[in-house]
């Protein structure tokens, strides 16, 4: 469950951090 939740967690980590750098 807890590796499951990190995971999870860096996925959506990634997916902001792209998101940030489309922005600028």
């Amino acid at each position: 469950e807890k590796m499951g939740r990190i995971r999870v967690l860096t996925g959506t980590a990634g997916q902001i951090r792209r998101h940030c750098a489309f922005a600028n």
